[in-house]
């Protein structure tokens, strides 16, 4: 299961978040060296099977931390309202750029804080969404 990549490519088709980034400005756990702002990243920061008494977990909850760089507070605020509206309870396949589908049960957002990196002068909001796959 590739929830980041999944995650991504949701972002990816949405037009109008792709209008307030960089181009092609969402990366998987670290920016490259020659990044541009306003950026995102993802992570995977757990994974929670559900298992039940009789099987194994066919779902697990993947918490994704999707953490947005910005240079101006609003701009990333602005950035995180677009990718709420794009993943908040998606449900449904997404075929990610290997050509793999992933069933995605739903996406629930959990959680956010803000955070300023004094010596790059950027603005930090950090947001986690549970995936269910």
């Amino acid at each position: 299961m590739n929830a980041v990549g999944a995650i991504r490519q949701i972002l990816l088709e949405d037009a109008t978040l792709m209008a307030l980034l960089a181009p092609t400005a969402i990366y998987p756990m670290v920016l490259p060296q020659d990044k541009k702002y306003p950026a995102i990243t993802l992570q995977v920061i757990d994974t929670r099977p559900n298992d039940s008494k009789t099987q194994v977990s066919p779902v697990d909850n993947i918490p994704i931390a999707l953490t947005i760089y910005a240079k101006d507070y609003n701009k990333a605020q602005t950035i995180d309202d677009e990718c709420r509206k794009a993943i908040d309870g998606f449900s449904g396949g997404i075929t990610t750029s290997d050509d793999a589908v992933h069933d995605i049960r739903d996406i629930r957002f959990l959680s956010r804080k803000d955070e300023f990196d004094q010596e790059n002068v950027l603005f930090i909001r950090q947001v986690v969404y549970d995936v269910r796959m």
